[in-house]
């Protein structure tokens, strides 16, 4: 069937160009810096606010491990997105990395004992620590290393209004839509940005329903 029954992309809303235009003035304004061409450039907010350049930016429990491995006593402090202008809860995108089995492995069995093993609470949890993520099982978030660490507890108190990032299922999409928005940045204009990423993923949509069996 067509696996992408059910799907539409929302590039372009009015909400979308809006919240452009915020972010595309924040920087022509001189409170925050331009994003660099390169695609995924997350490191470089945390490189700006270890150097002192940034005082804030929006960031994921991995940041704060990656700030204090690299300087323990650096002064840093997390609270949780604002609520919008109409009080309305803020919510975040939720991100998780998994481990798969390619088609046709020859020892698709020991791989999967090997899964089972990786993701047991007790190498689960360790891997969570030290990559600064979150377990899978939600049971082990009660454990004194996440339930215990005030820096984490504005993460934890968010992951209920959490919302899957869906783009990374289509990356040709993501991809329109990330170019959108820097190129506002440099100077387009955010609605006219975002409407030709928008044309650009139905144009997607049409080309991958047809070739689907």
């Amino acid at each position: 069937g067509d696996p992408f029954i059910g799907y539409r992309f929302t590039l372009d809303t009015p909400n979308n160009v809006e919240g452009l235009r915020f972010l595309t003035s924040l920087a022509r304004n001189g409170y925050g810096p331009l994003p660099t061409t390169r695609p995924r450039d997350y490191e470089d907010p945390r490189k700006l606010f270890l150097a002192g350049q940034v005082a804030m930016f929006f960031g994921t429990p991995s940041d704060i491990h990656y700030i204090l491995s690299r300087a323990p006593d650096f002064p840093v402090g997390v609270t949780e997105l604002p609520e919008t202008p109409a009080g309305a809860g803020a919510a975040s995108a939720l991100g998780s990395t998994g481990l798969l089995v390619p088609r046709g492995s020859p020892h698709r069995q020991a791989a999967f004992e090997f899964m089972k093993w990786a993701t047991a609470d007790r190498y689960g949890l360790a891997m969570a620590r030290r990559l600064g993520r979150y377990p899978a099982r939600t049971w082990l978030l009660t454990t004194p290393h996440f339930a215990g660490d005030p820096l984490l507890k504005p993460f934890l108190s968010q992951l209920t209004a959490a919302r899957p990032y869906l783009l990374d299922a289509f990356p040709e999409v993501e991809r329109a839509y990330t170019d959108a928005i820097k190129a506002a940045f440099y100077g387009a204009d955010p609605a006219e940005a975002l409407r030709a990423a928008q044309e650009e993923a139905n144009r997607y949509l049409e080309e991958t329903s047809r070739k689907s069996p």
